[in-house]
């Protein structure tokens, strides 16, 4: 028995869905990258002051 062809409506809906799933993994992804960026930033405070300390120590 031939597979009938999804018909227009089915078709929409599922492209509705693929795009809605993408958002919310792209929104996912953007969330993870803020908090890493804050996290680098962190560390590059942390390892300023930790220079800075090392700097006054050996001068």
């Amino acid at each position: 028995m031939p597979q009938q062809a999804p018909n227009l409506k089915d078709a929409l809906l599922d492209y509705v869905d693929n795009i809605t799933t993408l958002r919310q993994k792209i929104r996912e992804v953007r969330e993870k990258q803020l908090a890493a960026l804050k996290d680098l930033m962190i560390l590059r405070h942390k390892c300023q002051a930790l220079r800075q300390q090392l700097s006054r120590q050996t001068s």
